[in-house]
């Protein structure tokens, strides 16, 4: 099953710590740069530096350069079953396992984390903030083919 990593500069290690335990458990990893995105033309939605990152078109604070870049997996993708994780995720099954709870009538299956209470700050002392469905999309199974899916361009990415 194809894998895209999100890389986040500063969590190098985390990266390469996800990426080598994504290899080991059969899985074709993939990093996802925001930066090579921007070049590329396909993410042109403005971002800030105010403090921390800063997503314009929310007017809300991101954590990681690859927050709203994981979100074109199925534009990079084009078809099948393609999981996007954050950077500082640790594989510990084969890709058989997670490939057996993929359904074909979900265009993209997440893990609902219950986070709970939130407060304080988190990675590099940036200020956590709380949102419905926080973390959801720290690992994504994107059902490619889906109707869904294949309704989004790389305009609503960029303004949605």
């Amino acid at each position: 099953m194809r894998v895209l990593v999100g890389y986040e500069p500063r969590e190098a290690r985390s990266f390469n710590l996800a990426m080598a335990s994504a290899r080991k458990r059969g899985f074709d990893a993939t990093p996802l740069y925001e930066d090579r995105l921007r070049a590329s033309g396909l993410l042109y939605r403005p971002c800030d530096q105010r403090g921390q990152m800063w997503d314009l078109n929310s007017n809300a604070p991101q954590a990681t350069s690859f927050a709203i870049a994981r979100f074109f997996t199925p534009i990079l993708a084009h078809t099948g079953w393609c999981l996007f994780v954050d950077c500082d995720v640790v594989f510990m099954r084969d890709a058989q396992q997670l490939a057996r709870l993929a359904d074909p009538k979900y265009a993209v299956m997440v893990v609902k984390h219950d986070v709970g209470a939130v407060g304080g700050t988190k990675m590099d002392n940036q200020a956590q903030t709380a949102y419905p469905r926080k973390l959801w999309s720290s690992v994504m199974l994107w059902n490619i083919d889906h109707p869904a899916n294949r309704r989004l361009n790389v305009q609503m990415l960029n303004q949605w």
